[in-house]
């Protein structure tokens, strides 16, 4: 009999156990992910860097009022803060099109799509979309962020990467065999060891890189985690030096709540912003976070495109 209540207490200590860590799993958008093998760095005494201001900043701005300066962080320098290296600008002036392969989960098929319509009849652009559905850097399973950056550069010589993820990573990272709940100090540890490997993987095709932030979410829950999410890459692509724009500020009315509508500031109509899940965006929602990313990448381009004729005019 007392064995049988031994067993009884370790059955129902185990089940307690599966749940902890079942539940350090949950997201409100669970998909499963790749898990790398390499060894953890200052796991222990690990800061983020934050600004107290930044989700004030966030709340305090309107979808019409936040200009492109207020949601870029960026490197001090001037509008084009990452220009292209000269070869590339030379390839461009030339006509070469301007490649720009789009990375990421759902929110990167949206924005690949807004890219796409913006410079559908433009001869000068070619948009790539390389981004997956239910991918992210968190998740724990068979796919590979790295591959899909590699398809596109094997196919491609490309110019312009755009990463837009995070969305599925409000769970727990399974690393080495050890599972880690989600914004533990070692699972932000890890998250940002991911991200620092993904950007150089990427940053070695000498491409640009532009960094983009997800918007307010409907549920307060998810939306926390999405913000803390954000704060963590955002402090990441500061230490990397890797343009970041935020979405957020863009993403909520007024009052600095989630929008469902807003209104457009050339028609004065009331747009759909939001589709019915309260997470993703409209087709016109993808657009409008994507106005400031295309903004400056013609910056940038018109900048690559002078740059060369400045090289032209010098080697004469």
């Amino acid at each position: 009999m007392k064995v049988l209540f031994d067993r009884g207490i370790v059955l129902v200590l185990g089940v307690i156990v599966g749940c902890w860590i079942a539940f350090s799993f949950y997201s409100e958008d669970p998909i499963w992910h790749v898990s790398r093998d390499s060894p953890l760095i200052n796991l222990s005494n690990t800061k983020i860097e934050s600004s107290p201001s930044h989700l004030d900043e966030m709340h305090a701005s309107t979808v019409d009022g936040a200009t492109s300066e207020q949601l870029w962080v960026d490197p001090p320098a001037d509008k084009c803060q990452t220009p292209l290296p000269l070869d590339r600008a030379k390839a461009i002036a030339a006509g070469k099109p301007v490649v720009i392969a789009v990375l990421g989960d759902s929110f990167g098929d949206g924005i690949w799509a807004a890219l796409y319509r913006e410079f559908l009849n433009n001869p000068e652009y070619s948009i790539l979309q390389y981004s997956k559905v239910s991918t992210g850097i968190a998740l724990n399973g068979d796919m590979n962020l790295e591959k899909r950056a590699d398809e596109a550069l094997s196919k491609h010589d490309v110019d312009i990467f755009v990463v837009v993820i995070g969305a599925n990573d409000g769970q727990g990272i399974m690393h080495l065999g050890r599972a880690y709940p989600k914004l533990s100090e070692a699972w932000m540890t890890i998250y940002r060891q991911r991200i620092a490997t993904y950007v150089k993987h990427i940053g070695e095709s000498q491409a640009q890189i532009y960094w983009m932030g997800l918007p307010r979410m409907r549920s307060p829950k998810y939306n926390s985690s999405i913000e803390s999410i954000n704060q963590l890459i955002e402090s990441e692509m500061r230490r990397l030096r890797i343009p970041y724009l935020r979405t957020a500020p863009a993403s909520v009315d007024a009052s600095g709540q989630y929008n469902q509508y807003y209104i457009d500031n050339k028609t004065g109509k009331r747009l759909l912003f939001r589709t019915k899940d309260g997470i993703h965006m409209s087709s016109m929602g993808y657009s409008h976070l994507a106005a400031p990313l295309i903004e400056r990448i013609k910056i940038c381009v018109a900048s690559a495109r002078r740059s060369a004729a400045s090289s032209k005019e010098y080697a004469k």
